[in-house]
């Protein structure tokens, strides 16, 4: 089995895990926890994507795979980041105020790639994203809320600064690291969702 395929199968797992913890914890008066887990099911999209439609691909396929990894990179993860920020500050945005949020997101992601600044975009973004987890840690009172943020913006920064393909330094990037940081990404973020009660 390839780097690509444990990568994305540890991945994968991992979505679904956090995607089923958060929908539980999620609801109308703790949004961050749904739009975790939709995030979360982003990701495992992706990442299965990844798996099935590997080796030769036809233009249809290509094009699936492209919007799935475009939907996980380029409106999940900074919908995560998000989620943390609301959630340390206490504010508990509704669903349509979400869903705004995230066509935000996908029109800002289409401006940059017609302007064929993609990848200065995602660069742009993650370390965006992985301040604001950073901001949470600070803010956070519940120590593993603080623990699991803290964690999860490393994860992202080395994820995607370092082993991704749109790499700061190329001769990181790694087929196995860059699934295995988004993963412990999603489970550092989960580390700031309540506790489950017992018997959910």
């Amino acid at each position: 089995m390839s780097q690509l395929m444990i990568g994305n199968l540890a991945l994968l797992i991992c979505a679904l895990f956090v995607a089923a913890r958060s929908y539980r914890v999620g609801g109308e008066h703790y949004t961050s926890g749904f739009v975790i887990s939709l995030s979360s099911v982003f990701i495992a999209a992706s990442a299965a994507g990844n798996l099935l439609l590997n080796g030769t691909l036809d233009q249809d396929q290509q094009t699936l795979l492209r919007m799935l990894n475009n939907l996980a990179y380029y409106a999940a993860i900074p919908l995560i980041g998000t989620a943390l920020l609301a959630d340390v500050i206490g504010q508990n945005w509704q669903k349509p105020t979400w869903g705004r949020w995230l066509l935000a997101l996908l029109a800002l992601f289409e401006i940059t790639r017609r302007a064929e600044s993609g990848t200065e975009y995602s660069q742009i973004m993650a370390v965006l994203v992985a301040a604001s987890m950073l901001f949470a840690a600070l803010r956070y009172s519940r120590l593993p809320a603080r623990i699991g943020s803290l964690f999860a913006a490393i994860a992202l920064g080395a994820g995607v600064l370092l082993f991704s393909p749109i790499s700061l330094s190329p001769e990181y990037q790694n087929a196995l690291a860059y699934p295995l940081a988004l993963a412990v990404m999603l489970l550092a973020s989960a580390q700031v969702l309540p506790k489950l009660k017992p018997g959910i």
